[in-house]
């Protein structure tokens, strides 16, 4: 016999209609919005995991500004 009338009862009943309650809205909102021509659902930003290697220089650490001027070398070693 499943309880049905307990407090644990009419939590869970309570947290799965919020959860159907929020997953309609989400389609809802994603159906208005493919209406108005604004999300095609192609263009989805998920953010991946680790580096986008084709995107930037994996581990990059730029030289800090030096105390002195060095567009003396650079000119210097474009030439060769």
């Amino acid at each position: 016999m499943a309880n049905t009338r307990g407090k644990k009862a009419k939590r869970k009943a309570r947290e799965k209609q919020i959860q159907e309650a929020r997953s309609l809205a989400s389609l809802q909102k994603r159906r208005e919005l493919i209406a108005a021509g604004i999300d095609d659902g192609k263009h989805r930003n998920r953010k991946g995991k680790g580096i986008d290697y084709s995107a930037e220089i994996a581990f990059e650490k730029r030289a800090p500004a030096g105390f002195y001027d060095t567009a003396d070398e650079d000119r210097h070693a474009d030439d060769h």
